[in-house]
């Protein structure tokens, strides 16, 4: 289950793409699994977190330049219901 953090300040939250290897990824998977993703949350941004992330984009209609990049825009409709 995720938990509100009073104060979020996605100013903290790094921009993530594809290949990388981070805790931070474990928290976007989690939050991706909470619109309905079935993702393993291993902390890798592999093919499978890849695709979740291109479909929520285009779902929320927030793909930018470099689609697939988690950027400020992503994390802030991620976490809108935290």
């Amino acid at each position: 289950m995720i938990y509100a953090t009073p104060n979020l300040d996605l100013r903290n939250y790094t921009y993530l793409e594809y290949g990388d290897c981070l805790p931070t990824i474990a928290i976007l998977q989690k939050l991706l699994n909470s619109y309905g993703s079935k993702l393993k949350v291993d902390g890798w941004y592999g093919a499978k977190t890849a695709e979740a992330v291109l479909y929520f984009q285009d779902h929320y209609r927030c793909i930018n330049n470099n689609g697939g990049i988690v950027d400020q825009k992503t994390w802030m409709l991620l976490t809108q219901h935290i």
